[in-house]
């Protein structure tokens, strides 16, 4: 099912209930994006880090109400229309038309809104992309190069959290022996 979320800017959201056909609607929007005469797209993954946690901790309506401030966040970054799919948990997916020039602006833009929102509930962001129709030629296509990018933003930010309780831990250590 369709929800519009913002007639007037374009953007639109398309939830994910139980028995819903929302990865059937996110493998069509794709198919119509990555046709050659499309406008330019980015395919994006996020995946929210501790969501579950969270939403143990504060119950599964605040952790729904924290994707939809986290969505109506991004809706604000992007200055081009946007259509998000999911939640599936901690996962969602968007499809955000951009200027060709400047995607990876764009995209950054997206990742630092949702860091700093994240940030206040001790959430960690990965993502993934892809740019359509340049990227991938098939849906699935765009679906796996967005999911490796994401699986390997993930790993890199595990590496880069490790590093710094190392070096926490280190520099406590260190204290103690004086």
């Amino acid at each position: 099912m369709a929800i519009d979320a913002g007639t007037k800017t374009g953007h639109d959201q398309r939830s994910d209930p139980p028995g819903s056909g929302a990865r059937l609607m996110l493998l069509a929007d794709l198919t119509v994006a990555l046709r050659p005469d499309s406008p330019a797209s980015v395919f994006a993954i996020f995946d929210l880090g501790g969501f579950s946690d969270y939403a143990d901790a504060y119950g599964r309506l605040a952790g729904r109400d924290l994707l939809a401030r986290i969505k109506d966040g991004l809706l604000e970054t992007f200055e081009q229309p946007a259509t998000f799919y999911g939640p599936r948990e901690a996962e969602f997916a968007a499809i955000i038309r951009h200027p060709a020039a400047y995607p990876d602006r764009m995209l950054a833009a997206a990742v630092s809104t949702l860091t700093d929102q994240l940030a206040q509930f001790n959430l960690t962001l990965a993502y993934g992309s892809a740019l359509l129709p340049g990227e991938a030629s098939e849906p699935i296509e765009a679906l796996k190069i967005a999911d490796e990018r994401l699986f390997l933003n993930a790993r890199a930010r595990k590496r880069r959290e490790r590093r710094r309780i190392q070096s926490v831990v280190a520099t406590l250590e260190r204290e103690e022996l004086r």
